[in-house]
């Protein structure tokens, strides 16, 4: 996990912010309540909705980004 946060921290720093939200995917897979896995998937979207020209693929960035934000609910 920690291998894939660091990778996907770099892939934000090279402005790939889609490699880093897929990256992140891998890292919640393993561990889904690895919060700084979350908010930075968080992060990725939201510089992937400054991007997109479709409204629909821009809310839905959006929307994602805000749930990853919250803390996971307790089972």
């Amino acid at each position: 996990p920690a291998k894939l946060l660091a990778q996907a921290q770099k892939a934000m720093e090279e402005n790939d912010a889609q490699w880093a939200a897929q990256l992140c995917d891998y890292l919640l897979a393993l561990t889904a309540s690895d919060e700084p896995g979350r908010l930075l998937k968080a992060r990725a979207l939201e510089h992937l909705a400054e991007h997109q020209l479709n409204a629909t693929a821009t809310n839905y960035y959006l929307s994602i980004a805000q749930q990853l934000r919250k803390p996971p609910k307790a089972e």
